[in-house]
């Protein structure tokens, strides 16, 4: 199974990241976005384990699963200025495209 595992900046400048498109919950926290995906992917190891140590079959969406990262562009960006001073679109689009690749 593919699911996407949105990243989010938060007010204070750190990174979360979840998935609404599976039941379990799967949450990853860093200063950077590199720290909340080693965060994320070791929340999956250990439910995964959890599931394994207590002898439970491990949920259908969790097997095998891979995870497609996306920004949450809106929160990204939020606070991203144009050089002239103001919030614009094209300034957001830029710093997205910056932090994807």
């Amino acid at each position: 199974m593919v699911a996407t595992a949105l990243i989010e900046k938060g007010k204070d400048g750190t990174f979360g990241i979840f998935t609404s498109d599976i039941n379990s919950t799967i949450i990853g926290e860093g200063n950077t976005v590199a720290e909340a995906k080693a965060d994320f992917e070791n929340s999956v190891r250990e439910i995964i384990r959890f599931y394994e140590e207590d002898g439970r079959l491990l949920p259908d969406e969790l097997k095998d699963v891979q995870f497609v990262y996306k920004y949450d562009i809106a929160s990204v960006s939020k606070n991203v200025r144009h050089k002239s001073g103001k919030n614009s679109t094209a300034a957001k689009q830029r710093a997205a495209t910056v932090l994807v690749s």
